[in-house]
Protein backbone atom coordinates (compact mmCIF):
# COMPACT_ATOMS: atom_id res chain seq x y z
CA UNK A 1 0.00 0.00 0.00
CA UNK A 2 2.85 2.40 0.82
CA UNK A 3 4.41 1.68 -2.57
CA UNK A 4 1.14 2.52 -4.35
CA UNK A 5 0.79 5.79 -2.40
CA UNK A 6 4.39 6.71 -3.25
CA UNK A 7 3.83 6.06 -6.96
CA UNK A 8 0.65 8.16 -6.96
CA UNK A 9 2.44 11.00 -5.15
CA UNK A 10 5.33 10.97 -7.65
CA UNK A 11 2.90 11.08 -10.57
CA UNK A 12 0.96 13.96 -9.05
CA UNK A 13 4.14 15.94 -8.39
CA UNK A 14 5.41 15.25 -11.92
CA UNK A 15 2.24 16.85 -13.31
CA UNK A 16 2.92 20.09 -11.45
CA UNK A 17 6.33 20.70 -13.03
CA UNK A 18 6.13 23.80 -15.21
CA UNK A 19 6.73 23.53 -18.94
CA UNK A 20 9.96 24.74 -20.46
CA UNK A 21 9.79 28.20 -22.03
CA UNK A 22 11.65 28.99 -25.25
CA UNK A 23 11.89 32.35 -27.03
CA UNK A 24 11.62 33.11 -30.74
CA UNK A 25 15.14 34.05 -31.90
CA UNK A 26 14.37 35.25 -35.46
CA UNK A 27 12.40 38.23 -36.77
CA UNK A 28 9.44 36.03 -37.83
CA UNK A 29 8.78 32.32 -37.40
CA UNK A 30 5.89 30.08 -38.35
CA UNK A 31 4.03 27.79 -35.99
CA UNK A 32 2.99 24.81 -38.10
CA UNK A 33 0.24 22.18 -37.88
CA UNK A 34 2.72 19.26 -37.95
CA UNK A 35 6.43 18.81 -37.12
CA UNK A 36 7.47 19.20 -40.77
CA UNK A 37 7.52 21.99 -43.33
CA UNK A 38 6.32 20.17 -46.45
CA UNK A 39 3.37 18.28 -45.01
CA UNK A 40 1.98 21.00 -42.77
CA UNK A 41 0.23 24.35 -42.84
CA UNK A 42 1.02 27.59 -41.03
CA UNK A 43 -1.06 27.93 -37.86
CA UNK A 44 0.34 31.29 -36.76
CA UNK A 45 3.28 33.61 -37.36
CA UNK A 46 5.21 34.76 -34.27
CA UNK A 47 7.81 37.50 -33.94
CA UNK A 48 11.18 37.81 -32.26
CA UNK A 49 11.24 37.68 -28.45
CA UNK A 50 7.90 35.86 -28.22
CA UNK A 51 7.98 33.34 -25.35
CA UNK A 52 6.47 29.91 -26.06
CA UNK A 53 5.70 27.08 -23.66
CA UNK A 54 7.04 23.71 -24.86
CA UNK A 55 4.37 21.00 -24.61
CA UNK A 56 6.15 18.17 -26.45
CA UNK A 57 9.23 17.48 -28.57
CA UNK A 58 9.50 15.38 -31.72
CA UNK A 59 12.63 15.04 -33.83
CA UNK A 60 13.99 18.62 -33.94
CA UNK A 61 10.59 20.28 -33.44
CA UNK A 62 8.80 21.62 -30.37
CA UNK A 63 5.03 21.61 -29.98
CA UNK A 64 4.52 24.98 -28.30
CA UNK A 65 1.70 27.06 -26.83
CA UNK A 66 1.63 30.87 -26.85
CA UNK A 67 0.09 33.16 -24.21
CA UNK A 68 -3.31 32.94 -25.92
CA UNK A 69 -3.27 29.13 -25.90
CA UNK A 70 -2.54 28.69 -29.62
CA UNK A 71 -0.65 25.47 -30.38
CA UNK A 72 1.82 24.82 -33.19
CA UNK A 73 5.12 23.20 -34.08
CA UNK A 74 8.36 25.19 -34.39
CA UNK A 75 11.84 24.03 -35.38
CA UNK A 76 14.44 24.10 -32.59
CA UNK A 77 16.79 26.33 -34.63
CA UNK A 78 14.25 29.19 -34.52
CA UNK A 79 14.21 29.51 -30.72
CA UNK A 80 16.61 30.00 -27.82
CA UNK A 81 16.55 29.93 -24.01
CA UNK A 82 16.68 33.72 -23.46
CA UNK A 83 14.14 35.07 -20.97
CA UNK A 84 11.28 36.98 -22.55
CA UNK A 85 7.72 38.00 -21.73
CA UNK A 86 4.62 39.07 -23.58
CA UNK A 87 2.24 41.72 -22.24
CA UNK A 88 -1.21 40.35 -21.37
CA UNK A 89 -3.20 43.63 -21.18
CA UNK A 90 -3.57 46.79 -23.28
CA UNK A 91 -1.97 50.05 -22.21
CA UNK A 92 0.35 48.69 -19.52
CA UNK A 93 2.65 51.29 -17.98
CA UNK A 94 6.35 50.69 -18.50
CA UNK A 95 8.28 52.77 -15.97
CA UNK A 96 11.73 54.29 -15.65
CA UNK A 97 12.48 52.19 -12.57
CA UNK A 98 11.09 49.25 -10.59
CA UNK A 99 8.16 50.77 -8.71
CA UNK A 100 4.95 52.76 -9.11
CA UNK A 101 6.73 55.93 -7.96
CA UNK A 102 8.83 55.99 -11.17
CA UNK A 103 7.61 57.90 -14.22
CA UNK A 104 5.98 56.11 -17.15
CA UNK A 105 8.33 55.99 -20.16
CA UNK A 106 5.89 54.27 -22.55
CA UNK A 107 2.80 52.08 -22.65
CA UNK A 108 2.97 48.48 -23.84
CA UNK A 109 0.10 46.80 -25.63
CA UNK A 110 -1.34 43.29 -25.35
CA UNK A 111 0.75 40.81 -27.32
CA UNK A 112 3.95 42.89 -27.39
CA UNK A 113 7.03 40.78 -26.67
CA UNK A 114 10.07 41.95 -24.70
CA UNK A 115 13.41 40.51 -23.64
CA UNK A 116 13.92 40.42 -19.87
CA UNK A 117 17.11 42.22 -18.84
CA UNK A 118 16.78 42.14 -15.05
CA UNK A 119 14.36 41.52 -12.20
CA UNK A 120 13.82 43.39 -8.94
CA UNK A 121 11.28 41.63 -6.73
CA UNK A 122 8.03 41.62 -8.78
CA UNK A 123 9.32 44.06 -11.43
CA UNK A 124 10.98 43.12 -14.72
CA UNK A 125 13.36 45.32 -16.69
CA UNK A 126 12.44 44.80 -20.34
CA UNK A 127 13.68 45.82 -23.78
CA UNK A 128 12.28 45.53 -27.30
CA UNK A 129 13.70 45.58 -30.83
CA UNK A 130 13.09 49.34 -31.15
CA UNK A 131 15.41 50.01 -28.20
CA UNK A 132 12.67 50.91 -25.72
CA UNK A 133 13.54 49.84 -22.19
CA UNK A 134 11.81 50.14 -18.85
CA UNK A 135 10.28 48.28 -15.93
CA UNK A 136 6.98 46.41 -15.90
CA UNK A 137 5.00 44.71 -13.12
CA UNK A 138 5.63 40.96 -13.61
CA UNK A 139 2.00 39.90 -13.06
CA UNK A 140 0.99 41.85 -16.20
CA UNK A 141 3.13 39.55 -18.36
CA UNK A 142 3.30 35.92 -19.47
CA UNK A 143 6.43 33.87 -20.09
CA UNK A 144 8.38 33.59 -16.86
Amino acid sequence: MKFFATVVMVLLLAGTVSAEIVTVAVSKAELRSKPAVGASSVVKTVTINTPLSVQKTQDRYFLVKDFKGNLGWIHETLVNKEQAVVVENDGVNVRKGPGKDHTVVFKAMRGEAFMVLDQSEDWLQISDQQGRTGWIWKSLTWGL
